[in-house]
């Protein structure tokens, strides 16, 4: 798993997204050397990730 803060990021942001994308490895943003949010690649299957986005939508309702 790579870590890189966003102003790198931000400046290559289109490289990063097909890093992720190809590699199928998750990158973690950093802000002020602190994990800030992960970019992970989303499954191909439809099924995966719409079942992703439930829990995604159960997790932040339970957190309010």
């Amino acid at each position: 798993m790579e870590f890189k803060n966003a102003t790198e990021v931000r400046n290559n942001f289109q490289d990063t997204v097909d890093f992720v994308h190809y590699t199928k490895e998750p990158i973690v943003v950093t802000r002020r050397n602190k994990p800030w949010v992960m970019i992970v690649h989303l499954p191909e299957d439809q099924t995966a990730i719409d079942k992703a986005l439930e829990k995604y939508l159960k997790v932040s309702e339970e957190s309010k």
